[in-house]
């Protein structure tokens, strides 16, 4: 819009009759002038404007018009220039303002208060937006992924949002270390690691050791000990005589493993102290192997004292830990056969690289929340679990002496050899 018409007194009615209809009907307006009044004309923007202080009653309108749409709408008056008519507009007390600029500006100051509110710590968003996924390389049902899905649960409930539980066994548990490693780092996919992840993985798999120590420590979840049973049919009543049957079989007693995991170092600990002949039957995942246990396809299985080995479908016949646990005490101890003895397998929470530092705090405490709830530590128990309380940096320090502690079995036994 270039320049702005007055309408004054003394207008010729018939030729501003004529200029009107060239305008849009979008607007219209009661009266032009006092001395040449047209009712309802359509304009196309217009405001009440005082010429000067000494006609106090006499009121008149200026017309905003683009160049292609200019009309002489009073030719007994001059036309002035757009920054004139504004200069002259401010001078003067102006009439409201028109609907089109009022929402007008309504809009700039909406615009302007959601954009202050984005950048402010009430607009950020709030963990977690949606669903979470928790990742485990357990296969569904077996050694603790019964505990760990009370877990998620209880955090959903907190949270207010659904968990999945997604089981991704396979490569000794290098499959789900991918998945985990490569998720979005918002906390909404997050890793529940079992020992074996950082103490076996790196050494079996050189090329994950580097994805490994970049997961963002949350939180230690549960440590359950390393049990050894048998088929219900075996004829074997204790850990003694399992060694001496073992010795008696012709290529040894079969034991289902799973490679590369605690339970595997567990059996070969087992086998180079006390003398057993031992054969592996590897399985991707436990839930097959606890299978053919139970039938009697394969008469032994070392896992974690939780889970199936819990249910009492199997003939338990000692656990790992380094004495006997209240809730179990008729169980005996592995120690009390091979003195010294002791493994024991956990499991904590992490979360992908670059997780903010805020995300990882807040898991971390609600996770501490749940742990602590009587309901779990319950559950827990019957699981032949247990947890205790760790930071971020605490699980990162418990993860570094348990490697220190494993690396060295790994390296006599010769399982990082190719």
């Amino acid at each position: 819009m270039s320049e702005i018409a007055f309408d004054m007194e003394g207008c010729d009615t018939a030729k501003r009759s004529a200029a009107f209809p060239m305008l849009p009907t979008s607007a219209t307006v009661n009266s032009t002038c006092r001395s040449c009044s047209l009712s309802r004309r359509p304009m196309r923007s217009s405001h009440f404007m005082r010429c000067s202080p000494k006609t106090p009653v006499r009121w008149h309108r200026y017309i905003v018009m683009p160049p292609s749409k200019e009309r002489t709408i009073c030719p007994t008056r001059p036309r002035a220039s757009f920054t004139t008519a504004i200069n002259a507009a401010c001078s003067h007390r102006s009439a409201p303002m028109t609907t089109h600029g009022h929402w007008l500006w309504v809009g700039l100051l909406c615009a302007a208060i959601a954009s202050m509110l984005a950048r402010s710590p009430a607009g950020a968003q709030v963990f977690p937006v949606g669903p979470v996924k928790f990742i485990t390389s357990l296969s569904a049902g077996s050694g603790t992924d019964s505990a760990m899905r009370i877990v998620s649960e209880q955090l959903g409930r907190l949270w207010g949002q659904p968990t999945v539980h997604i089981n991704q066994p396979g490569a000794g548990g290098a499959l789900a270390v991918r998945a985990a490693h490569s998720a979005a780092p918002d906390g909404q996919t997050l890793f529940m690691a079992i020992a074996s992840a950082f103490t076996v993985l790196p050494q079996l798999q050189p090329l994950f050791a580097a994805d490994v120590d970049d997961f963002e420590p949350i939180g230690f979840v549960g440590e359950v000990p390393m049990a050894i049973a048998a088929t219900p049919t075996l004829p074997v009543g204790s850990l003694s005589d399992l060694i001496t049957y073992s010795k008696a079989q012709p290529g040894g007693l079969s034991l289902a493993i799973q490679r590369g995991g605690i339970p595997h170092l567990t059996a070969e600990l087992f086998r180079s102290r006390s003398g057993a002949a031992l054969t592996y039957v590897f399985y991707p995942g436990a839930a097959q192997a606890v299978s053919d246990v139970i039938s009697g396809r394969v008469p032994g299985l070392i896992d974690g004292l939780g889970g199936p080995l819990a249910n009492g479908q199997f003939k338990v016949l000692a656990a790992s830990s380094a004495e006997r646990l209240p809730w179990r005490p008729d169980l005996p101890t592995v120690a009390e056969t091979l003195p010294g003895f002791a493994a024991t397998g956990w499991f904590a929470l992490v979360a992908p690289p670059r997780t903010p530092t805020a995300t990882v705090k807040k898991i971390s405490e609600d996770l501490n929340t749940v742990l602590a709830l009587p309901e779990v530590r319950q559950r827990f128990q019957a699981f032949s679990l247990s947890t205790r309380s760790m930071t971020p940096q605490q699980l990162a320090g418990f993860i570094g002496s348990e490697r220190q502690l494993w690396t060295p079995v790994i390296k006599q036994m010769g399982l990082n050899t190719p």
